[in-house]
């Protein structure tokens, strides 16, 4: 018979382990890339500066980390100034259709943003 404590344990080492080697993998992923030259790498800019507390930005955070989830090689900044104000958006991706996703949410919210 199973001890339930044990067995419990077992379970998650066994997550801790597999979100390790998921991690590793993401990791060698992005090195492999970066040795090939298959990363993709972009800015884009708002019209003016925009704030960080704008509904627009807020939704595109969001939906940057859901795509970061879906797809985890893929790596963004948001840039700001000194007055904290959000001046362009750097990323890295590794396929053309990231690259598209990301650039069309970012200039929507820019555009709503600059645009209040």
């Amino acid at each position: 018979m199973v001890d339930e404590e044990d067995f419990q344990a077992f379970l998650g080492d066994l997550c801790d382990f597999l979100s390790s080697l998921e991690e590793a993998a993401v990791s060698l992923k992005r090195r492999i890339a970066k040795l090939t030259g298959s990363v993709i790498k972009g800015c884009i800019k708002p019209a003016k500066p925009v704030s960080p507390d704008d509904p627009a930005i807020k939704w595109l955070v969001k939906r940057l980390d859901m795509v970061r989830q879906a797809h985890p090689t893929v790596w963004y900044r948001l840039l700001q100034d000194e007055k904290s104000l959000i001046t362009g958006l750097e990323y890295s991706v590794m396929e053309e259709e990231q690259k598209a996703d990301i650039e069309s949410v970012a200039r929507w919210a820019f555009d709503k943003a600059a645009g209040r």
